[in-house]
This record gives C-alpha cells, sequence and structure tokens, in this order.
C-alpha cells in the first residue's frame, strides 16, 4: 500500500520544506497491483521497478506522492534490498543523492540515537525543536504528469485492440506505442498481456482511463498502470 515510505517521504518532505505535511495527506500507490509480466516488461526494455517516493514543492503547495515506477536512473535504479537512496535537486546544486542502509538493527539504531541526541542538545539550548503545525500541502491528482503504461490482458478477439485503444484516447491520453507477449497466453481466458505506453499524462485522466478500461468487454481481469521516471 505504500504506507511505510508515506510516512518516510511525510517526514522528509517537513524538513525540507519547512512545513508539516500530514502523512495522510500523501497520495501513495502501494506495489500490490505489480506482476512479473511487469517486471519482463521493464527488463526488456532495460528498465528496473522501483517503489519511488517524491516532494515538490509547488506554487501554493507541495506535492507528496509515492508510486511503483520504471527507473533508469544511475543510482536508483540499482537500489536493492536494505538499501534506500534520496535524491536531492536543487535550484542551483543540481541532483544530490545520498545512498545508504535504511532498515536493520545498526542502521536503525544509529538513527534513533542520532535524533535521541539531538532532540536533548536542542532542549539544553532551549530551543525544542519543532515544524510549523499548519500545512500548504496541495496533493492535486491533476498536476502530477507522467508518462507510463497500461497492462491489460487482452482478449484475442476482433476489434478488442481497437476498443481498448479508443478507451484511452478518449481520456485524451496520447498512445506512443503497444508490445504484446503471446508466449504468456491464457487460453482459459483467451487472452494475453498487452502494453500500452502512453505519452505524459495527468492523474486524473490515467484515473478515468482505468474506469473505463474496467467497463469494457475488451479485456479480463484488472487493467493497472505504471509511471515512467527517467
Amino acid at each position: 500500500l505504500g504506507i511505510d515510505a508515506a510516512q518516510k517521504i511525510a517526514i522528509l518532505a517537513s524538513v525540507a520544506f519547512g512545513t508539516w505535511v500530514n502523512p495522510e495527506a500523501v497520495y501513495a500507490e502501494g506495489i500490490t497491483g505489480v506482476t512479473q509480466t511487469d517486471f519482463k516488461f521493464a527488463k526488456d526494455r532495460g528498465y528496473a521497478i522501483k517503489l519511488l517516493a517524491s516532494a515538490r514543492k509547488l506554487d501554493g503547495g507541495i506535492d507528496v506522492r509515492v508510486y511503483p515506477a520504471l527507473t533508469k536512473d544511475d543510482v536508483l535504479s540499482h537500489v536493492r534490498e536494505a538499501t534506500n537512496a534520496i535524491k536531492v535537486v536543487g535550484s542551483y546544486s543540481g541532483p544530490i543523492t545520498l545512498v545508504g542502509k535504511g532498515a536493520g538493527d545498526l542502521p536503525t539504531g544509529t538513527a534513533v540515537v542520532a535524533d535521541i541526541i539531538k532532540l536533548a542538545a536542542s532542549v539544553e539550548r532551549g530551543n525544542l525543536l519543532y515544524l510549523p503545525a499548519g500545512t500548504d500541502v496541495q496533493v492535486n491528482e491533476g498536476d502530477f504528469s507522467s508518462e507510463g503504461y497500461f497492462r491489460v490482458m487482452l482478449k484475442d478477439v476482433p476489434l478488442a485492440l481497437a476498443k481498448v485503444a479508443t478507451v484511452i484516447g478518449e481520456c485524451g491520453i496520447n498512445i506512443k506505442g503497444n508490445a504484446q507477449y503471446p508466449e504468456l497466453k491464457d487460453s482459459a481466458t483467451n487472452t494475453m498481456p498487452w502494453f500500452f505506453t502512453t505519452y505524459p499524462s495527468s492523474q486524473h485522466q490515467i484515473v478515468d482511463a482505468l474506469k473505463g478500461l474496467e467497463k469494457t468487454d475488451a479485456i479480463v481481469g484488472k487493467p493497472f498502470y505504471m509511471r515512467v521516471v527517467e
């Protein structure tokens, strides 16, 4: 569900932007919808699938999100197991990436002790660390635009492909390309995985397309959307 990542990015966003970010306000997608077919699609194209948490300061607020995505980032795409990475992009500094252990007894213990020491020092100085109680977080789904792909189990019948493409197009999404995996055909349902890659699309367009695809008789099962972050 992305809850742990949402809480972490809420803390980081609060510190970075000097305002309290409620974890419940973070838009979060987990990895429950990701399948082995997605990993095959990603590997065939040189991508890695990672759960990303992002925070961006916008006019009038902060955009904070958690979502699985395909990435070719030199550092993020190679993060494995208990290792975490934080990439900060400054207005003048450019990208700065920090990589280190994010789980385990010693890394966790080190972080907890560091926080206790910092809190104790601030109490002794009389300037207790705090963040403003207010929040100007803006989680506007329509503002978050990204490339990505729709993955569906398409029926192997005439016009099925056209129906899916029409649903996506009617939501204002421009299809970049498509790919199929006939070797993964499910004979029981007469379907096979199809991927429809897209040009940058807004969150509300993606949501509308997913709802439309669920209603069409051209697919079986639940459609899925994955973002691509270069």
